[in-house]
């Protein structure tokens, strides 16, 4: 896990790699802002980044780096801490466990 800057930064960087991140959770499925669907047998979680808001808890927030078995290079984010959505970290630990 990284601790970086910024999220936008770490995103900008990522964007440059060919990352999107207009992907959401819904039933259990990635879902592109075109309507692409990946199911979580599909991806493979590559790395994660933390940041945490100097100056507000609220600020805090998990980028995943995911990437799917026909290549898409996929950004997820998530509030970290009590404002998280537990179906993305039941979604990442899914993809976790089937590594």
């Amino acid at each position: 896990m990284h601790h970086m800057k910024s999220l936008s930064s770490v995103m900008n960087e990522l964007e440059g790699r060919g990352y999107e991140g207009n992907y959401r959770l819904e039933n259990g499925k990635l879902l592109s802002s075109s309507g692409k669907e990946i199911s979580r047998d599909q991806l493979q979680l590559e790395d994660t980044y933390r940041f945490e808001g100097s100056t507000n808890p609220d600020d805090m927030s998990i980028l995943y780096k995911l990437k799917s078995e026909n290549g898409d290079k996929i950004m997820l984010i998530d509030s970290f801490g009590p404002e998280a959505d537990p179906s993305i970290a039941k979604f990442v630990q899914a993809i976790q466990e089937s590594e």
